[in-house]
């Protein structure tokens, strides 16, 4: 009977002492054995260990192994290759893997890898070179016989082209019978010759960034000093032309390829005479000069001749006078009033003008007068309620009359030439500058009201209202003859009048540009009461008070020199026959009318040039 005792692998019989074997054990225990000794190698089977295994079990790792070895699909299919043949072959690689240490001679090179290479197509291999080459190049490798190298185009290496100590790769042709150098880097750029962030290989290293600084596009300015921008590289680089007429550039000097022809005319004298002498073109060295003379005084010239510029006073009545204009007395005058007659405003020109005043500031007696050139008449007054000063602007036929008592009662008369309308909202008291129209003028100065300080206002005219402005005069004015349009005003002397009412005159002069004011050249002597013609680039004024009697003396000055401004300065251009005050603005800088009804009338006319 079967043992109950067991072996562990193939559950063999293990007979005890008190157990009792029979023959169909025995057969069976070599049933098993038997196939345990005869089993089928599974080759998918993997180890995991080093055993203890069956039979079957080694079996089938030993084909797994041995499939995995020779690479077939079936382990007991014949390898491509023998162990031997696979051991020669790794022997040649490793020779053509190695970098072999070359010797003989600088062009016929040796080298040794110990048997295992073979001159066959394909087989390559790497030496180091220990010398420069001078000519062409061979190498004989493992005694097999030397064989020329060749640069990849079939020519020969020229001398130089192998370097002592660099590595070096041929292959083998067996066409050809020859050993072609493999291409590999080579030449003498270093990282200052490519572009920087670009990399490159050379004699001496492989994967060498660049550092040469990418200027782009340059374009030259030309100057008169050298021009660099540093080394880099320019994609393009040009520089401006230079054009300019050759008569610009002195003879004798080039530039940018032009000669100039500008001729050279070093010191140049001139000596003034009668007639205008020309000053030939070209180039002046700035030691040339125009002669003068320390006699070309006013004092040396005939009165009111110019030469050059400097005006003759030789002869003259009055000392330093300039004369370049005459006042002439007009015989026709305009009718007085019995008593004081000191208010009033004049406008128009030489030929066409009108006037308006009061007596002794007493409004029945007010009157107005027009002037046709020849003779004066009466006409209609603006029907006033109160009478006062007076300021006024625009033509004889379209005039603009502003007056006031006191502040009493202020307002605007506008004469057409034929009747008055009255115009209400005019603030100052009146004795102010005024220019413009009857559609559009500018107010500035005046006083607050009879016996008052005078003030700074400004204010303008639209043809419709009176509006003040913001803007003011830099100090307050009174008596202050205005020439110009209203955005473009002289404010000319007047009067200052302070708390204590004491009349101080000025010889300040203020311009406006429409926006503000500003201080402009001074006259030469203080004027109030005066008169005032012209525009802001050519006036004069005339008459006036340049001195208050006070004090012990109390004797007034009259401003009887004329004086005249251009757009730089004020001087001296004729003088009244008359002292005269309280003038108004009649005509302009080349032919004006002083009218004054101040004592005994004078109508006197202003001429440049001969009556």
């Amino acid at each position: 009977m079967p043992s109950m005792n067991k072996t562990t692998n193939y559950a063999l019989n293990q007979w005890l002492g008190n157990e009792y074997p029979k023959r169909q054990d025995f057969v069976e225990d070599n049933a098993k054995i038997e196939a345990a000794l005869t089993p089928e190698a599974d080759p998918a089977k993997i180890p995991a260990s080093n055993g203890p295994f069956k039979i079957v079990d080694w079996t089938s790792y030993f084909a797994n192994r041995i499939k995995a070895i020779v690479g077939k699909g079936n382990w007991w299919d014949t390898p491509t290759k023998s162990m031997e043949q696979l051991s020669n072959e790794v022997a040649a690689h490793k020779a053509e893997s190695i970098i072999h240490t070359a010797s003989g001679a600088a062009n016929s090179i040796i080298v040794t890898t110990g048997g295992n290479f073979f001159y066959t197509s394909g087989s390559y291999i790497k030496f180091k070179a220990i010398s420069n080459n001078t000519g062409n190049v061979t190498i004989n490798i493992d005694g097999k016989g030397s064989k020329p190298i060749k640069k990849l185009d079939g020519s020969q290496i020229p001398a130089g082209g192998i370097k002592n100590g660099k590595v070096y790769e041929i292959y083998y042709d067996s066409g050809n019978d020859c050993f072609f150098l493999l291409a590999r880097a080579e030449g003498d750029a270093t990282a200052v010759n490519v572009l920087a962030g670009k990399t490159f290989s050379n004699d001496d290293d492989i994967g060498i960034t660049g550092t040469m600084i990418n200027k782009g596009v340059k374009t030259f300015t030309p100057s008169a000093t050298i021009q660099t921008d540093g080394a880099g590289y320019y994609s393009s680089v040009s520089c401006n032309a230079v054009a300019f007429p050759a008569a610009n550039v002195l003879a004798g000097t080039t530039i940018a390829g032009t000669a100039g022809s500008m001729p050279n005319r070093g010191a140049v004298t001139i000596t003034p005479n009668t007639a205008n002498q020309t000053i030939a073109a070209g180039y002046h060295n700035g030691s040339g000069i125009v002669i003068g003379s320390s006699n070309l005084v006013p004092s040396n010239i005939k009165n009111g001749v110019n030469i050059f510029g400097v005006i003759g006073t030789y002869g003259s009545a009055v000392t330093g006078l300039t004369t370049l204009g005459v006042w002439a007395t007009i015989s026709a005058t305009p009718t007085a009033h019995t008593s004081y007659s000191g208010n009033w405003a004049g406008v128009g020109t030489v030929d066409s003008a009108v006037i308006y005043s009061d007596g002794d500031g007493i409004y029945s007696s007010a009157r107005v007068q027009q002037w046709n050139g020849i003779t004066w008449s009466t006409i209609s007054n603006p029907g006033r309620t109160a009478s006062g000063q007076y300021g006024g602007t625009g033509t004889s036929s379209d005039w603009l009359l502003n007056s006031g008592n006191g502040g009493s009662s202020t307002l605007t008369a506008k004469f057409n030439g034929t009747s008055w309308s009255t115009i209400t909202g005019f603030g100052p008291s009146g004795i102010q500058g005024i220019v413009g129209t009857s559609s559009l003028a500018l107010s500035f100065g005046g006083t607050s009201g009879s016996n008052s300080p005078s003030i700074n206002t400004c204010m303008s005219y639209d043809g419709t209202t009176w509006s003040t402005l913001s803007t003011t005069l830099p100090a307050t004015r009174c008596y202050n003859p205005g020439v110009g349009t209203p955005s473009s005003v002289y404010s000319i002397g007047g009067n200052h009048v302070n708390t204590s009412i004491t009349w101080i005159l000025t010889n300040t002069v203020y311009s406006f540009n429409g926006t503000s004011w500003s201080t402009q050249a001074t006259l030469s002597a203080n004027r109030a009461q005066h008169g005032a013609a012209g525009s802001t680039s050519n006036c004069i004024t005339y008459g006036g008070m340049e001195k208050y009697g006070t004090g012990e003396d109390g004797v007034d000055i009259y401003g009887r020199i004329t004086l005249a401004k251009n757009t730089l300065s004020w001087y001296a251009v004729g003088v009244l026959p008359y002292d005269i005050t309280r003038l108004g603005r009649i005509g302009d800088a080349n032919n004006a009318l002083a009218v004054s009804l101040n004592g005994m009338p004078r109508n006197v006319r202003w001429y440049v040039g001969t009556l």
